[in-house]
Parts: structure tokens; C-alpha cells; sequence
């Protein structure tokens, strides 16, 4: 797994192995904070989003965006002693999806709040821009209600293990609400169409019904004016 993702931007002449660009991240990040890390989805931010809110009820998880910056003062004890230690990285993989995103470099700042403002809209990409680059790293809770993710939670680089633990057992509990309202009109979606495909059904079954009984007189009629 990749501890955080740096996009290139390929321009004409330039290539990149890519998968040798994944594979020096990874070496360089777990050299740095050991095997012990949060799973992270490895795609866009919009396929992050798809993997989160785009299944069914059941298994539908609340999104958090990590922004990292190696120039930030406390990202590395953050990494390390928050995001790294086995309880959190453990809650996080079962109840999160994660998606993270390396901002050291200005042109990845601009590449993401463009990505944010895409999909949340220009109010969305302000409140991220609020705290990028001066401020990083950055975890932010995105959870969808409805048919609109919003920001939940944003939590910065100095927040201490505990109180982000508990702040994550928030964000869960409260997604799991919204959650079971989801599944509950998802069911009773399901038993009007199970309903409807079951009418459909018994009316396809009477016409059916109908034209066998049609046949029938048809060739009795010849047999009668016979006789």
C-alpha cells in the first residue's frame, strides 16, 4: 500500500514508469513510519468517493482525505505517532475509506483544490484551501447525505491520538445513523419493486392465460360447423 500519493504531471517528452514512481513511495514511507499505516485507496479522488458512497447501504463507509506535506512542522510526528500508531491505522481500515494526497510540491496544492472544487463545489474547495499548505497535514471526514458529500470533520496535525480516536468513533456513529435511514428506504424500495415486478408478472400470467383460452375456442369453432 501506498502511504500517500504524489500525481506527475506528464508533459510532451516526459515519461514515467509509474510503477517504479509507486514503488519509490512506498519504500521511502515505510523506511519512515515502519509497516503499521491505514490502508489507502490507491485512484482519484472521485474513485475514492465511488468506493465509499457508491455501494449499497450496508456497505457504505464515511471518506476521509488525508493531505500530507513533508515541509509541515508537524507532519512528521503526526504520521508517526497519530495516523501510524495500530489502533487508530486499525479503526481506520475498518470504518473509513482513506484516501491521501502529497501536497509538498505548489502544483500539487493547485491540482487537488481543483479535484475539490469539482466535487464539492467552490464552497468545498475554500474550506480546504483554508488550510493548504499553511496548516497541513490535514485529515477531513467528507460523509454523503443524500446525494451530496459534505465535509463532516477536519482534523489537523495537532491533534493528540486520543482525541482524534474519539473523534473518529463520532464520525462513525453518526454516519451509522444516516446510514440506517438509508438502508430502511433502501428496503422499502426493494419491496416495491419486488411488489411490482409481482404484478407485472401475474398480469403477463393472465394475458397469457387469455390467449390460450382464445386459441382453444378458435379451433373448436371448425369442429362445431363440421358437425
Amino acid at each position: 500500500k501506498q502511504w500517500y500519493q504524489r500525481r506527475v504531471a506528464i508533459t510532451a517528452g516526459e515519461k514515467v514508469n509509474k510503477n517504479l514512481h509507486w514503488k519509490k513511495l512506498t519504500t521511502q514511507n515505510t523506511r519512515r513510519y515502519g509497516g503499521i499505516h491505514p490502508s489507502f485507496h490507491i485512484g482519484t479522488l472521485k474513485s475514492a468517493l465511488t468506493a465509499a458512497f457508491n455501494v449499497p447501504a450496508d456497505l457504505k463507509r464515511p471518506l476521509i482525505v488525508f493531505l500530507h506535506s513533508d515541509k509541515a512542522l508537524t507532519g512528521h510526528l503526526f504520521c508517526s505517532q497519530v495516523v501510524c500508531s495500530e489502533s487508530i491505522a486499525s479503526y481506520i481500515d475498518q470504518h473509513f475509506v482513506m484516501w491521501a494526497y502529497d501536497l509538498t510540491e505548489t502544483r500539487l496544492q493547485q491540482q487537488v483544490l481543483t479535484e475539490c472544487q469539482a466535487i464539492f463545489g467552490l464552497s468545498g474547495r475554500k474550506q480546504v484551501e483554508m488550510y493548504v499548505p499553511g496548516k497541513l497535514p490535514l485529515m477531513i471526514v467528507i460523509t454523503k447525505v443524500q446525494s451530496a458529500p459534505q465535509v463532516f470533520a477536519v482534523f489537523q496535525g495537532d491533534i493528540s491520538p486520543d482525541l482524534l480516536m474519539a473523534q473518529l468513533i463520532d464520525a462513525v456513529e453518526n454516519y451509522n445513523q444516516t446510514r440506517s435511514i438509508e438502508k430502511a428506504a433502501e428496503l422499502e424500495q426493494e419491496q416495491r419493486n419486488r411488489l411490482r415486478e409481482l404484478q407485472e408478472q401475474e398480469y403477463l400470467d393472465s394475458l397469457q392465460r387469455d390467449r390460450e383460452k382464445d386459441e382453444i375456442k378458435k379451433k373448436k369453432v371448425p369442429t362445431a360447423t363440421l358437425r
